[in-house]
This record gives structure tokens, C-alpha cells and sequence, in this order.
């Protein structure tokens, strides 16, 4: 059984020597992957150990932990436990979809509620993958310009582009259409275990790509010659994903 990953961003040495040996003491499917003290190792970290939990300490430094969120765009898949000895902070976090807050010095009975808490979404979210997952995709889908409306299956897609709030579609035949339709909409209709979004403005179907470049992952090559960008906060999951795949 795969454990449960958690990054520490906390620049505080006792609180987090703590929260290390609370771990190791109380959670046998806890493993701590990776510790950081300040905002931009923290981004860099998380994207390269991809958590699914991580504490993060409100003060860092001259830096705010909302700070690695922000980072993140509001795109982060990994449950967020946030801590202080300011309990002003716990006004901010519902605005930041942090799961839970903790008042320093900790308390045994409120770190391990927290950490139950974060589990038990990661379960939730897990079941709706499952679910979504077997769930049926539809065979075609209809693009519809301003004269006509095309009908295709989805397997003759090598991506699709955002374009303000159009979405370019660019078929394997290199043939393109520009559709009054957001790339949000497009990325609920599409299979994700075919079509991945790599970047705000990208989604590509897994089965175009011929490589990619290493070991910073910035960009991907396709079968038609585009060369696709990866944002950054997806590169280390993108990789993941393919190795997996």
C-alpha cells in the first residue's frame, strides 16, 4: 500500500523536529518527503516530490506561507494543514482551500485530527477518481463554428489551445477549428487517462507526444512537429503520469 506523502514548509527547527517524530510515532502510512524553510524551495520541492498533504507554516522568514500557494496559481492537487501562533491567519485559509489551521505551540489531539481530516478527503477524492474514471467519455463531440458544425471522436484530436475565451482544436490531420467554447469545458468532456493538461492554455492527448525534454520539463514535442509548453507546476506530475501510464 502506497503511503501518504508530506512536505513540511515551516522554518521553525523545534516545530518541526516535532511534527517529524509525531509523524513517525502515530502514522505508519505517513512518509515526510521533503522540508522546507522558505517560499521558493518550497514551490520547487513540492513540484519535484508531489505530496498529498503539506503543513505549512504561516511565517516564513519575511515571507508568508500563502506565499508557496500563490505560487501554485490556485492549481494544486494536495491537502493543505496550515499553522501559526497567530490565529489571525485561520481567517484567511478557507479563501486559500486549506483543509484545516493549527495554533502553535501543537496539540497531540489537534495534529492528529488534522491529519485524519486531510486522509479522509484524500479518500473522498480518490472514490470520485475511481468513479470518473469508469464513468463513459463521449464517442464524438461537435464542433460548432460559426457556419457548420463538425463532428469528431475524440481519438482524431492532437490538441487543443485556449484562445481568450475560444479553444483552437487542432486535429491529427492538422486541421484546425476555432470554437466559441471555453478549454475548461472541452477538458470535462475529454478522457483524462488520453487527453492531459499541461498548461493553462494546453490540453494534448498523450498518444501525439514522440518526446520531451529533461531534466527541467518545459515543453513537449508531438507527432505533427508542435512543440506543446508545460507549465512548470505541471512538469514533475506530467512526467509522473506518463511513467505511469
Amino acid at each position: 500500500m502506497r503511503k501518504i506523502k508530506i512536505f513540511i514548509v515551516e522554518d521553525n527547527n523545534i516545530d518541526r523536529l516535532l511534527l517529524e517524530k509525531l509523524f513517525k510515532s502515530y502514522f505508519l502510512d505517513i512518509e515526510v518527503v521533503g522540508i522546507a524553510t522558505e517560499v521558493e524551495t518550497a514551490f520547487q520541492l513540492i513540484l519535484e516530490t508531489i505530496p498529498d498533504i503539506v503543513f505549512l507554516g504561516m511565517e516564513l522568514n519575511n515571507s508568508k506561507g500563502f506565499d508557496v500557494l500563490e505560487k501554485f496559481n490556485g492549481d494544486f492537487n494536495f491537502q493543505v494543514i496550515a499553522c501559526s501562533t497567530n490565529e489571525e491567519y485561520a481567517k484567511e485559509c478557507f479563501a486559500h482551500n486549506i483543509i484545516d489551521f493549527l495554533l502553535k505551540p501543537f496539540a497531540l489531539e489537534k495534529v492528529l485530527s488534522a491529519v485524519n481530516k486531510a486522509k479522509k478527503q484524500l479518500e473522498i477524492i480518490g472514490s470520485y477518481k475511481t468513479i470518473y474514471q469508469r464513468s463513459e467519455f463521449p464517442k464524438f463531440i461537435a464542433l460548432g463554428t460559426l457556419s457548420k458544425a463538425i463532428i469528431v471522436k475524440p481519438k482524431e484530436i492532437s490538441y487543443l489551445k485556449a484562445d481568450g475565451k475560444n479553444t483552437l482544436v487542432i486535429l491529427k490531420d492538422s486541421t484546425s477549428f476555432l470554437i466559441s467554447k471555453l478549454l475548461g469545458d472541452f477538458e470535462k468532456l475529454l478522457d483524462p487517462s488520453i487527453f492531459y493538461r499541461v498548461h493553462n492554455s494546453y490540453i494534448l492527448s498523450l498518444h501525439e507526444i514522440v518526446s520531451f525534454n529533461r531534466p527541467k520539463i518545459t515543453y513537449c514535442l508531438l507527432r505533427s512537429g508542435d512543440r506543446i509548453p508545460i507549465a512548470q507546476r505541471k512538469a514533475a506530475s506530467f512526467s509522473k503520469y506518463l511513467l505511469q501510464s
